[in-house]
């Protein structure tokens, strides 16, 4: 169901990434009627909610017991689906969405996730550049912000003082972790996957749970062309995997004068 010209909104949660929903609401008078945040349970005042409120923002606080009805109602990321305050919000709006989400119905109609363990931000770089090349209207996270929180920001402010898109085309660098998140809200045209090494273990244990990660956002996106990288075998696997488009990239020439035995952390080669 696509956004209405004009809809009324209702945040939960009064994070950082909230508050920033409730800012663009706010400098959007001609897409938002009203901005109504719910803090939690715990929630209380603060000089960041009070001068949003000065601007024309509602707030409620201490309590996930929501009431009156929206058009739209935005959960930030750390509000569970199962959680009584999700299913108050969801029970008083007539739709329910993640940050990442309400950015993209704002935001570009076709989108390239580029993820991987390295080279994700120069990959995003040299695809950004390339379509500008070709005279695409595109953008990308240029900052680097590849979390759920950094890329709800990108979208947004690459939209007009209306909320429309400035852009036909976004090329985003994803976090691995983040992939599984992000994919299913936004379902990117295409899902370039640069390969899969041992990385921040505190974060993501061995690299096959890196792997189920990235093969989670995979999943995801049902409707994606898989851009795969063919000389790291976990990655050219995923396309065996699933029934998506896949094409293939790698490299075609000698790089290294001698046969080089470690080339991956996979733990087996697959033909």
């Amino acid at each position: 169901m696509p956004l209405a010209d004009v809809f009324s909104l209702l945040v939960l949660g009064q994070g950082k990434s909230g508050l920033d929903v409730a800012r663009w609401a706010l400098a959007h008078p001609e897409r938002v009627s009203a901005t109504t945040v719910y803090g939690g349970g715990t929630s209380e005042p603060n000089d960041a909610t009070r001068a949003l409120e000065a601007q024309g923002a509602s707030f409620v606080y201490g309590t996930e017991q929501v009431e009156g009805a929206y058009d739209v109602c935005v959960t930030c990321p750390g509000i569970s689906e199962f959680s009584t305050f999700f299913k108050a919000g969801r029970e008083h709006a007539a739709q329910i969405m993640g940050e990442p989400e309400f950015a993209y119905r704002l935001s570009p109609q076709n989108w390239i996730a580029i993820t991987g363990t390295n080279g994700k931000t120069t990959s995003t770089h040299i695809i950004a550049q390339a379509l500008e090349n070709m005279g695409e209207q595109a953008f990308y996270n240029r900052s680097g912000a590849n979390l759920i929180q950094g890329i709800t920001t990108e979208f947004a402010i690459r939209s007009s003082i209306t909320g429309k898109p400035r852009y036909k085309l976004a090329a985003i660098e994803c976090d691995e972790g983040a992939l599984r998140r992000v994919c299913k809200q936004l379902d990117p045209d295409v899902l370039v996957i640069t390969n899969v090494f041992r990385d921040q273990l505190d974060r993501y244990g061995e690299v096959t749970h890196t792997l189920e990660n990235i093969m989670a956002g995979v999943i995801n996106s049902p409707h994606a062309t898989l851009c795969l990288n063919a000389d790291d075998s976990m990655v050219a696997s995923i396309a065996q995997k699933v029934d998506n488009e896949a094409v293939f990239y790698g490299v075609s020439c000698e790089i290294y004068p001698e046969r080089v035995a470690d080339l991956s952390d996979a733990t087996h080669c697959i033909m």
